[in-house]
């Protein structure tokens, strides 16, 4: 079968380039993983005030629906602001009150939202037509990964009606897991191009960046496949590499035309010491950052509860990136955030068949409840897509932060578990604190933290507070808990147990918990710890 010709706008050399990302899942290699997913790189897109013309040239190639999940195109201020929902009100104040909205930290933090709300829109929230072919097949895995998702920021000032005093440029930005490089395109102001023709130019080097980084990127999680944790992707100069020679050749054609390389940057991870022999994963590398910059939490608080003291420290100081480190099959899979929405918290000292089958059960259960919800109103039949993880919380309010050896081998229980994902979360020990970093998630508690989180002690002895927290947990992160029941042993019978029935939820939160009762196993860690004791 011949090829689809070439659409008479899009440079042909950039056309070739599209062709091939999109015909090979947006890499060089389609070669599975070891969890079993696919190498298929997803783009996510946030432009403002120019390179419409990348989004229509990527789309106007076949086979596009491979590779690009969403594409916004922003011009007013007001609509920049919303695109990077801060949830931090000062973040969002600091954004309103940004001098430009055309630089290089604007154009890394559309890139970095639009990466954030591809994960949200695309993973936490999907779901699937009921029989449709991967899940029929029993392999639906591949389609639910988001180890190989791209973010794209570009922010632009091109000529105008009135002229500019500053410089016509563009920042392009692409973010992933393993960093975020930008890129400056200045254009020559006298040489009298229409805005079209500069939106073009801006164009040419976003798509360049997007697709050039992704095969980079790609590359880098192959190495990381081949246990070779170390390797690094370094923003090397883009006039050594043959397709920006090619840019520079055929799109700057002015006398003051430049393209800049200005980063490469993963302030997350620790910069790997290549004078030292001792290699280091990824994941001790994100723990050391976090370790040097003492962000650790101020000590107040309940692990398990939910006090309002969270504003005063902890996660709230931290960047997401620093905050949220998420793994599939022992590898990174996202980083800031999580593609997980049933989330059984732990400190899996070890982890047992009683968490597994607690975060079983309840992933059964939520799938099932919501789908038969659907059915009896009448929407369309989508069937919720339920992704379970265990969340081991690295920093605790009365402990401190583990040590990093610590962490790496309670990390290894779940690198063969291929169903759920592990969240590594730091200075997060309350829950109003995990339902920020983890919106949208349904919390699996126990019996007793259950019991915490509507004490009123654990909130200054006041009622009132305890409610508005609980509410800000369901109302603004559409977070909830599902609660497991446990062993009575304060009872004389041996079958005794008791449930969410025997705690007294105020009426202003009770939608905030439901029982799970589908699931009883006596079981604890301590027990399993004691057993192991020589």
């Amino acid at each position: 079968m011949s090829l689809p010709p070439k659409p008479p706008s899009i440079p042909r050399d950039v056309f070739e380039r599209i062709q091939k990302f999109h015909n090979a899942g947006g890499a060089q290699t389609t070669k599975p993983l070891k969890n079993g997913s696919a190498s298929h790189t997803k783009i996510s897109l946030n432009v403002a005030g120019g390179c419409a013309s990348a989004i229509q040239w990527l789309l106007a190639v076949p086979n596009a629906s491979r590779t690009i999940l969403c594409a916004n195109v922003l011009y007013s201020r007001e609509s920049v602001v919303h695109a990077l929902d801060e949830k931090n009100e000062e973040k969002k104040k600091n954004a309103k009150m940004r001098e430009s909205f055309c630089d290089r930290e604007t154009s890394k933090d559309l890139a970095r939202a639009a990466y954030r709300k591809a994960i949200e829109t695309h993973y936490t929230k999907k779901s699937y037509k009921f029989g449709r072919k991967e899940e029929e097949s029993g392999n639906a895995k591949w389609t639910t990964t988001a180890r190989h998702i791209l973010g794209v920021g570009a922010t632009s000032a091109f000529v105008s009606m009135s002229p500019k005093r500053g410089e016509h440029r563009c920042f392009v930005s692409v973010y992933s897991k393993f960093g975020v490089t930008t890129r400056k395109v200045t254009l020559d102001k006298e040489s009298e191009r229409s805005r079209a023709e500069e939106d073009r130019v801006a164009s040419e080097c976003l798509v360049r960046a997007a697709i050039g980084d992704g095969e980079r990127w790609m590359k880098r999680e192959e190495e990381e496949e081949e246990e070779d944790d170390d390797a690094s992707f370094s923003g090397r100069e883009d006039g050594e590499d043959e397709s920006w020679k090619a840019f520079r050749e055929g799109a700057l054609t002015c006398k003051d035309d430049r393209l800049e390389f200005l980063e490469y940057d993963a302030p997350w991870f620790e910069k790997a010491n290549e004078k030292m022999n001792t290699k280091k994963s990824l994941l001790e590398r994100w723990l050391d950052v976090g370790r040097t910059m003492n962000n650790s939490g101020d000590g107040s608080g309940s692990s398990s509860s939910s006090s309002s003291s969270d504003d005063k420290g902890g996660a709230s100081r931290n960047t997401p990136e620093l905050s949220v480190y998420s793994m599939h099959g022992g590898k990174l899979e996202t980083i800031g955030c999580s593609t997980a929405n049933v989330v059984l918290s732990g400190s899996f000292n070890p982890v047992h068949e009683g968490h597994r089958g607690m975060l079983e059960a309840a992933t059964t259960y939520l799938r099932e409840k919501r789908n038969r919800e659907k059915t009896e109103g009448g929407e369309d039949e989508r069937a919720f897509l339920a992704t379970p993880a265990f969340e081991l919380s690295i920093s605790n309010a009365d402990k401190g932060q583990l040590e990093t050896n610590v962490v790496v081998q309670r990390a290894k229980q779940f690198d063969s578990d291929g169903q759920n994902r592990l969240i590594l979360t730091r200075d997060a020990p309350l829950f109003s604190q995990k339902a920020k970093l983890l919106p949208n998630t349904t919390f699996v508690v126990g019996y007793d933290t259950a019991v915490r989180l509507v004490d009123p002690k654990y909130y200054d002895d006041n009622a009132d507070v305890m409610v508005r927290e609980l509410r800000k947990i369901k109302d603004a992160q559409n977070c909830a808990f599902l609660v497991c029941g446990r062993k009575d042993d304060t009872s004389s019978s041996s079958n005794a147990f008791k449930t969410l029935k025997d705690i007294r939820v105020p009426d202003a939160v009770s939608d905030v918990f439901e029982a799970l009762e589908t699931f009883r196993m006596d079981i604890s860690s301590t027990e399993i710890r004691q057993k192991l004791k020589p």
